[in-house]
């Protein structure tokens, strides 16, 4: 076989239990690279090339979990490619087929495959290490499946709490109105969610009013672990993306019960649905609306440029005419009293 190629070669089993923990198990520690943790399973035998995977797996738990352990398999969750070190290897990349299990009953006993197995949770995930491949897989399957050990109980709940204190924390470069102080990110989230409220109502617009809220609410969210990148920094803005991906990804690892968080991140930045397009809108208008009642505090503190702002937010606002029309008032009040918003003559 030609060492560079994928091989098809195994199945994992997501295996869960009635509290919603999944077991996982320890690869021996005299193994190559061993003691790292994985999902219960195996490669698929000679002669089960055409046996269907749900017995290939049904076998290879029997094999390392013992005869008395039973579970039910489900459905194909996902498919785990991983590389793979072992020496003598035909191969240096496999192909797994993970299933969810439920489990039924019956002790379980270790073959010599594994050297110790453990029922975790998704925020006992980092206690471990695992073979590289299996934690993206297990963040995953806990996002979509939040158990009844994520309910939060009054200390998870404070924690949730001390996550929007650190959000409020996040200052901007707009100004408080009393412009004594910069304006912080949960100020700025409650001002786009009733603008995008009262424009949504007041344009009429055939939108879904609850995804606008929601959309609106958590737009910046990321910034949590991100921060707030200005538009007139450049060398912040070349890092922008990669650093509110990892923060999303961070918070789905962190809060995995909060699904309902974690779609409207991913749905609102992907700007699929006209309702997410409407609040990045509405949220490249914001500092527009701001900045004239506040006679351009901002753009004069840091210098900015009107022609340069006037092309980027044209650049920002034009998929949505309703906005665009908005904007261009603006813009026709600047320009006829710019000396009034902008250090420029």
């Amino acid at each position: 076989m030609d060492k560079n190629k994928i091989a098809y070669i195994g199945v994992k089993g997501i295996i869960v239990n009635s509290e919603g923990k999944v077991l996982i198990t320890q690869e021996p520690t005299h193994y190559v690279g061993g003691g790292r943790w994985e999902l219960p399973g195996g490669k698929i035998a000679n002669g089960e090339e055409e046996t269907p995977l749900e017995d290939i797996l049904r076998r290879e738990i029997r094999e390392e979990l013992g005869e008395t352990f039973q579970v039910q398999i489900g459905k194909l969750v996902d498919v785990m490619r991983r590389s793979w070190d072992k020496p003598g290897a035909s191969t240096n990349h496999i192909m797994l087929a993970v299933f969810e299990c439920r489990y039924l009953g019956g002790d379980i006993q270790l073959s010599e495959e594994n050297n110790a197995f453990a029922w975790v949770t998704a925020r006992e995930l980092p206690r471990y290490e695992f073979i590289p491949g299996y934690v993206p897989v297990l963040e995953k399957y806990f996002v979509s499946h939040p158990s009844s050990e994520t309910k939060p109980d009054a200390m998870r709940t404070a924690e949730f709490m001390r996550l929007l204190h650190a959000f409020q924390s996040v200052e901007r470069i707009m100004y408080a109105p009393n412009l004594e102080r910069m304006e912080n990110d949960v100020e700025h989230s409650y001002l786009l969610v009733m603008l995008s409220w009262y424009l949504a109502h007041t344009l009429g617009l055939a939108l879904d009013r609850r995804k606008v809220l929601e959309y609106a609410l958590i737009h910046d969210l990321v910034e949590v672990y991100a921060g707030d990148t200005p538009i007139f920094d450049t060398d912040a803005q070349v890092s922008k993306r990669d650093r509110e991906e990892a923060a999303q990804t961070r918070l789905a690892k962190e809060w995995p019960e909060f699904t309902d968080l974690h779609e409207a991140i991913a749905q609102y930045e992907s700007q699929s649905e006209p309702e997410a397009v409407f609040v990045y809108e509405v949220d490249k208008l914001v500092p527009i609306i701001t900045n004239y009642v506040q006679g351009g505090h901002a753009w004069k503190k840091h210098n900015i440029s009107a022609s340069w702002l006037f092309e980027n937010k044209r650049d920002k606002i034009h998929k949505r005419k309703e906005i665009r029309d908005l904007l261009e008032q603006f813009i026709g009040e600047f320009e006829a009293h710019q000396k009034d918003f902008f250090n420029e003559k």
